[in-house]
């Protein structure tokens, strides 16, 4: 049987009709029903490690399940005018973004790892959400483990589908977490051997120097031995 947010996505491929049967007046309504429906039945969040927590607009608009799962922090990571609730709540950063395969996330990665990690350090639960708990809100944490657990990209993905089968960043959103990943951890290594293979005048002429005294100290104790 198909998700609320399968089923949401489907009405967009009949969405094609002659304007007089008003089919696409119909198919919002459907849509908007099919929201409210997918945000009652998918408000519990997803525990994906110890204190990190992903779900969708449904889940973060459920004050009673985040208390009863004891978050403390949360994430959001869609297009929202305001936090929902009071500063003394949560503890929330918003990060505005659509989820469109042009959208540049890359560079808010540091921000928003710098955020989970300072309360999963204190023990603390943390929930990331965009709208629907697939796409945007399945990056930052992928973003999370890719830096704090050491996994490539398709390996967070992996885990992250064994906990929330629909998270799925869009095409674009995985490029930028693979080049994420390669940042780093590829390219220290590149670093690294370039800086064995690429040695510079001054270290060269303390080896220079180096060889040369050896070779001055094996004549010495020749002429000594003579």
């Amino acid at each position: 049987m198909k998700s609320s947010m399968e089923q949401f996505d489907a009405l967009d491929e009949l969405a094609d009709f002659p304007e007089e049967l008003n089919v696409k007046a119909i198919l919002q309504k459907v849509k908007a029903f099919l929201v409210v429906k997918q945000l009652k039945e998918d408000s519990s969040p997803n525990l994906v490690i110890p204190n990190l927590y992903i779900g969708c607009l449904g889940t973060v608009l459920n004050k009673k399940k985040l208390c009863e799962f004891q978050i403390t922090h949360i994430l959001s990571v869609c297009e929202m005018p305001i936090f929902p609730y009071q500063t003394e709540d949560f503890k929330s950063l918003l990060i505005n973004i659509n989820d469109s395969v042009d959208q540049e996330i890359k560079s808010k990665f540091e921000m928003a790892n710098d955020f989970i990690h300072s309360a999963i350090q204190k023990n603390s639960n943390v929930l990331i959400h965009c709208f629907a708990g697939k796409s945007r809100s399945a990056s930052f944490v992928i973003a999370y483990l890719i830096k704090y657990q050491q996994m490539t990209p398709l390996q967070a993905l992996k885990l992250l589908q064994s906990k929330r089968r629909i998270a799925q960043p869009n095409m674009g959103f995985m490029k930028q977490l693979d080049a994420y990943h390669k940042e780093l951890y590829r390219q220290p290594q590149i670093q690294n051997e370039q800086k064995e293979v690429e040695v510079s005048p001054v270290e060269k002429k303390v080896k220079l120097n180096q060889e040369e005294e050896e070779i001055q100290q094996q004549g010495d104790k020749q002429l000594l031995n003579s």
